[in-house]
């Protein structure tokens, strides 16, 4: 599976803050994950990540 990005911001003046948006490259997956598709967001605030991954088999 791949994926690419989609969105990439920074949220504070100081570029401390970010977000990264990443979509599934359609027909990337193969095996059981053949078919996926959906977003992952990444955060990063006060030197910690946040990872979201949304998706449907």
């Amino acid at each position: 599976m791949s994926l690419q990005p989609l969105d990439c911001s920074t949220v504070s003046s100081e570029g401390k803050d970010s977000h990264l948006t990443l979509e599934v490259v359609p027909d990337s997956a193969t095996g059981e994950l053949c078919g996926i598709t959906g977003q992952m967001s990444i955060e990063m605030m006060d030197n910690q990540h946040r990872y979201e991954f949304v998706y449907q088999l």
